[in-house]
């Protein structure tokens, strides 16, 4: 999928979605912030899609070098798109994540693997 069609398809989608405070999510993001500095997030793009808008996260983890796509539904869950650098589906996207299930869900997914010892 290429850059063009994923963000218009975001547009497509922003009228189910609802406005959120981005600095709100990102301080819930880094409220656990060992977790997210192990994401590597080097850029952080507020997207504006009228009505909604979009949080962007471009990551360097260790399962996904791409970006961590964030929205927030009409009953004030997340949903979270996981891509890789070309903007193809990555992981599954997923939906009704609660904001205090966020850092974990998104760390689960992009940065651990099944044989880490703790």
């Amino acid at each position: 999928m290429s850059k063009a069609t994923y963000f218009k398809s975001l547009q497509d989608n922003a009228k189910f979605n609802r406005s959120f405070d981005a600095i709100i999510t990102m301080q819930q993001l880094k409220f656990q912030i060992t977790k997210y500095w192990s994401w590597g997030v080097s850029k952080v793009i507020n997207y504006v899609v009228n009505p909604s808008n979009v949080l962007i996260l471009s990551v360097n983890a260790n399962r996904l070098k791409g970006f961590v796509v964030i929205t927030l539904a009409a009953n004030d869950t997340y949903s979270i798109d996981f891509l890789n650098s070309r903007y193809g589906k990555a992981f599954d996207s997923l939906t009704d994540v609660y904001f205090d299930e966020l850092t974990n869900v998104i760390d689960e997914l992009i940065e651990k693997k099944s044989n880490y010892i703790y």
